[in-house]
């Protein structure tokens, strides 16, 4: 058989042969360079017709690029630097950035992606360190977990709107400056221990997630405006917040959301809440909290270390241990329910409290003295009568508390939004920083030394402390036993009403508690606003004691009742 083969091969190539010599000089030419590409492509394996494109379903192109077969880039050996990854390789789009395709690459600084990409896998640029800006795909449909973890040095970015979906862990440990999200659902710990300055996210965006921000060193977030829930454990330590206002939206939190952050100094609630969760602010000290009046239960040091509490509904669940704040203002006291509490812990500890609408001991529903601890002063309504305070330090000593009730609590109306905008000198308010038109100096004041939080009482006021401010409504509680100094309010021009609570019922006040000219330089035509609880000798000597300290002699005096 092989013989026969040998000689029909032969015959061939004798009959092709001939034909060619029958033929001219350029017929020749043609022909032999045919034969030749014929000859050669059955040497290689081709079919006739083939078109000899050997690219076409390459995986690898010229700058170092590799996918596989479902057009997912797999991995790089290129130069780094700013790279371009390609729309396709060979005749495949390149649909997407594969698992750890890039990870650890310490040579690339930029990366653009063509809008073919819709993915990115897991761990695709992780640990990426000189890794500074992404452009991302304009139909990018999710990035998953650890895709950018560890790129230390990526920032700006901007998430597409095409983004539905940033997995756990996504950023942690990555990135500086800005970071815009789209309206993604994203993972657990998404951001943690990141460094961006700043996080926002467009509306539907879920951050709901355990862990979200975890450790980071965000120091500001813009939340998706018609945000539902925020998870679990969110800004624990994060010690870098400044503030923390959260949308009208938010109807859900998780457990130990504002923990371990240090220094909370603003922190809104949204109304609309129906619970604070347990651990809520654990290992934190916020300033002024403001529970909203939807709110119908308190857990478990959902307030755990507080400047000033106002809790405006008298309508809700307290558990022991739930809120523990140096003031603590409780809106219609009259009404709410003091709880039980049988192990070792209350349901409002704290150095003072305002008890809005009580004015005697048949005002208090429930078990006060198992319910509370309050160091130096129960508080009841500015209008008061002395007679009442003293009636209710005789139920306080009945139920084995302290005489500790007076007649200094703050109105509702002039709580003050901040106490850390205060600046102090030991125990002396030396000034404040607000912008606003309300003064009102509260009783404490949060102060941070050395990245600790320090509680600090006011117990007076500074020569000049408001000089040249701009305030129209200032409102003082009176209990300054250090003193008020000389023209705290000199030269405010915009000054309209100054409220003053009972500091002026008591007879027996030292002379020495004002200044002679505390109140110099202010407009002629302010009101001063009394408790209409003074007698008539009282409102008498108290007008009279007030010009002596600078009240101008064209004030008018008015008095007020906050009785319900």
């Amino acid at each position: 058989m092989r013989s026969r083969k040998n000689i029909l091969v032969a015959a061939l190539l004798v009959t092709v042969a001939i034909s060619l010599c029958a033929c001219g000089d350029d017929d020749n030419k043609d022909a032999a360079a045919l034969f030749k590409d014929k000859t050669a492509n059955m040497q290689s394996g081709s079919k006739d017709g083939a078109t000899g494109d050997e690219e076409a379903d390459t995986p690898k192109d010229d700058n170092g690029f590799e996918r596989d077969e479902k057009g997912y880039i797999i991995s790089y050996s290129g130069g780094g630097g700013k790279i371009e990854i390609p729309a396709k390789i060979g005749s495949v789009d390149i649909a997407g950035i594969g698992y750890r395709a890039f990870k650890d690459n310490a040579e690339i600084t930029e990366v653009t992606m063509p809008d073919t990409v819709t993915g990115i896998d897991a761990e695709a640029f992780a640990g990426c360190a000189n890794l500074q800006t992404v452009t991302f795909s304009k139909n990018l449909a999710y990035i998953d977990i650890h895709a950018f973890s560890d790129c230390v040095k990526l920032s700006d970015v901007e998430l597409p709107d095409s983004c539905k979906s940033v997995g756990d862990s996504a950023f942690s440990g990555s990135g500086r400056a800005v970071f815009m999200g789209s309206g993604a659902e994203y993972g657990n710990r998404c951001f943690e221990e990141s460094n961006f300055d700043y996080i926002g996210f467009a509306a539907g965006a879920d951050i709901s997630g355990y862990g979200v921000f975890m450790g980071s060193g965000v120091r500001d977030v813009g939340f998706p405006e018609d945000m539902e829930a925020l998870g679990e454990s969110a800004f624990t330590n994060c010690t870098q917040m400044t503030k923390i206002e959260l949308p009208d939206t938010v109807k859900t939190l998780g457990e130990g959301v504002f923990s371990n952050m240090k220094i909370l100094p603003r922190l809104k609630l949204s109304e609309g809440l129906t619970e604070l969760p347990k651990d809520m602010t654990v290992g934190t000290s916020t300033d002024v909290i403001v529970v909203p009046q939807s709110v119908k239960k308190i857990c478990y040091h959902s307030i755990y270390e507080a400047t000033l509490t106002v809790i405006q509904s008298p309508d809700v669940e307290i558990e022991e241990g739930g809120v523990q704040s140096a003031y603590i203002s409780l809106a219609r006291a009259n009404d709410f329910n003091f709880p039980l509490c049988e192990n070792d812990e209350v349901a409002l500890e704290g150095d003072r409290l305002y008890l809005d609408g009580v004015y005697s001991s048949a005002d208090i529903k429930g078990d006060f003295y198992n319910a509370t601890t309050i160091a130096e002063q129960v508080y009841l309504p500015v209008d008061a009568s002395e007679e009442e305070s003293d009636a209710f330090d005789e139920y306080l000593v009945s139920i084995d508390y302290p005489e500790i009730s007076w007649i200094a609590g703050i109105a509702p109306d002039f709580l003050p939004d901040s106490t850390m905008c205060f600046t102090m000198d030991d125990h002396m308010v030396t000034g404040c920083e607000s912008d606003g038109e309300l003064l009102s100096i509260p009783w404490s004041v949060l102060d941070e030394e050395d990245g600790m939080a320090v509680h600090r009482a006011a117990f007076g006021i500074a020569d000049g402390a408001f000089e040249n401010s701009s305030y129209k409504t200032v409102y003082l509680h009176g209990n300054f036993g250090d003193g008020v100094g000389s023209a705290i309010l000199n030269g405010n021009t915009s000054l309209t009403d100054i409220w003053f609570n009972s500091s002026l019922v008591f007879a027996d006040m030292p002379e020495e508690h004002y200044s002679s000219d505390s109140f110099a330089g202010i407009p002629e035509n302010v009101t001063v606003h009394l408790p209409v609880t003074l007698t008539a000798s009282q409102k008498s000597d108290a007008e009279n004691y007030l010009h002596s300290i600078g009240i101008p002699q064209g004030a008018k005096f008015d008095y007020y009742s906050v009785r319900q």
